[in-house]
């Protein structure tokens, strides 16, 4: 059983005694929060001897509220209690310790904090944080040390109270323990949900559905808001799940995005009033997906596996897409195997141009291919080429790049993303804006010989690359080293690309030979074309004197 563990820190300033209250529970009168919170968490559950409480306190902390201590009030001298003997009569079943701790003046002591409260923390215990007394940085911190020992020691954080002493009620005069867990549960939550935006999982929005919700829905008052949080919960699982393990024909379905949508929208009160933009993120995130049964959610799958690093499974759906495209096309139902197979070698004949004597496909199936391979849309040299590049991916892929041409990593990257920009616009005319190898073509000059001094032959050359466009080449001095060439590099990369994209792009770059070297590479990387220009030297003797003049000849590519 997991050990409960309260931690608070004790002030300095001049505490007056007032009773707290939370819910039908009422403190006696005390000037600790400690004392009133633990009384408080008693009342809810008993704690045992396995527990425990600990309180951290300065040196001067310790010495005006933790001992005993006396008052001079017009000479009237009191002894009053410090905290150690309220806790100490209260004859708690658990280990009540005062644990010594720095000011927090600097930095290292403020890791020092850290890391003694940290260390008082054992693996799985359930923490219940007071915040009342805590010092200027000091409820950031704990509640950072709270996500830390989440995450190293499986903690969890059951309670974080703060003792609302200026909130007293008028008339009773009691003061308000405050709930703050929902800060950390709104953490929570916002991590689980960045965790599906970013990288597709839903493992840990599971785990908080099981170990945040369940208990809520035991609860009369609770059930009817947590409910549909679970639901959801369950519904994004379910989307991840597909997406993970490629299940096309219920992601053309759209039942699984139809169900998310109609859950979110019904989401009137969550147990976080402030998750509700959380939500709507998600809602925005599978707003390209259709609701009803459409092929082109395959392409919308393969974007959205694209934009969380699920590569492989982005080659599936959109090498899958196309030919579920096609089987809807031809009116064959997309989960007929057999006939896929056909689509598919449709494709592989008009892309390799593979004559009918070498067909392999069975005599039966013959009709059915000669029908696809005269369908309009394949007729379209670029699908086919595009789809081809996809099933090469996918080879690459499967096979661990395990051969002679094997791709980069970022080629790869490259090539995929292409791939869903090509083929959606290819098919599905809506998309059209997207589709790079529609984009204009541009010849970029990068050089120390601007436009505008070439020769007519040079720059009637360069537009046969597409139009002319020109950066200035940057000013390298002798003295950079090699890491500040390759930081400069990058930013010209990273100018370019947002520029220009890296669509029937061609870069004709000439100068400083580190600087052109490091940036032609980072191009190349992205398949951008990048050229140099070739001359041809003509010498005329005049005198004793040679003159040699240089006259452009062509461009030649890296």
């Amino acid at each position: 059983m997991s050990r409960k563990v309260f931690l608070s820190v004790l002030g300095t300033g001049n505490y007056s005694k007032c009773v707290y209250g939370k819910d039908s529970f009422k403190s006696v009168p005390t000037r600790y929060i400690q004392r009133a919170t633990l009384d408080y968490l008693q009342n809810v559950e008993p704690w045992t001897e396995n527990d425990a409480a600990f309180i951290l306190t300065t040196q001067q902390a310790f010495r005006i509220h933790w001992l005993p201590f006396t008052t001079d009030e017009k000479n009237d001298c009191t002894v009053l209690f410090g905290l150690k003997d309220e806790l100490d009569n209260q004859n708690y079943s658990f280990n009540c310790q005062q644990v010594d701790i720095p000011l927090g003046n600097n930095e290292k002591e403020l890791w020092e904090i850290f890391e003694t409260a940290f260390n008082l923390l054992e693996e799985g215990d359930d923490v219940y944080f007071d915040l009342t007394h805590a010092f200027r940085y000091q409820p950031m911190l704990m509640l950072v040390l709270g996500n830390y020992a989440k995450f190293l020691k499986h903690i969890k954080v059951r309670h974080i109270s703060y003792g609302n002493y200026d909130g007293r009620d008028k008339d009773t005069g009691v003061a308000p323990i405050n709930d703050l867990l929902p800060l950390s549960q709104l953490q929570d939550w916002t991590f689980a949900i960045a965790e599906y935006l970013e990288d597709g999982h839903s493992r840990r929005m599971m785990n908080l559905t099981k170990e945040e919700l369940t208990p809520l829905l035991k609860e009369t008052e609770t059930r009817n808001t947590a409910a549909p949080l679970r639901k959801l919960s369950n519904a994004l699982h379910d989307m991840c799940s597909e997406m993970e393990m490629c299940r096309g024909l219920k992601v053309v379905d759209g039942s699984t995005v139809q169900n998310l949508n109609r859950l979110i929208n019904e989401i009137d009160n969550v147990v976080i009033p402030t998750m509700k933009p959380l939500l709507q993120r998600v809602q925005s995130d599978i707003s390209d997906f259709s609701t009803k049964r459409d092929v082109r959610n395959m392409l919308a799958a393969a974007r959205w596996c694209f934009d969380r690093q699920q590569y492989q499974q982005s080659i599936t759906f959109l090498e899958e897409g196309v030919i579920s495209s096609f089987c809807e096309l031809c009116n064959i139902p997309i989960d007929d195997e057999n006939k896929r197979g056909v689509v598919n070698s449709a494709f592989a004949i008009t892309a390799f141009h593979i004559p009918e004597e070498q067909w392999t496909v069975k005599i039966e199936n013959l009709p059915l291919l000669r029908s696809v391979i005269a369908a309009p849309s394949l007729e379209d040299k670029n699908l086919v080429k595009a789809y081809s590049q996809v099933v090469e991916l996918r080879n690459d892929y499967n096979h661990c790049g395990m051969r002679e041409k094997a791709g980069s990593y970022q080629k790869m990257v490259n090539k995929i993303d292409k791939a869903i920009n090509s083929l959606s616009s290819l098919l599905f005319d809506d998309k059209a804006s997207h589709n790079e190898d529609f984009a204009p073509q541009v010849f970029l000059n990068i050089s120390n010989h601007p436009l505008e001094h070439w020769s007519e032959e040079q720059s009637t050359a360069a537009k046969q690359y597409g139009e002319l466009k020109e950066m200035p080449f940057p000013e390298i001095a002798p003295s950079l080293s090699s890491e500040e060439i390759a930081e400069m590099a990058a930013e010209y990369y990273n100018m370019i690309v947002d520029r220009f994209g890296n669509s029937n792009l061609t870069v004709h770059i000439m100068g400083e030979m580190t600087f052109t070297y490091q940036l032609v590479s980072l191009l190349k990387e992205r398949d951008i074309r990048c050229v140099a220009s070739t001359t041809k030297r003509d010498v005329v003797e005049q005198g004793d004197k040679k003159i040699s003049t240089f006259r452009f000849f062509s461009f030649r590519e890296y």
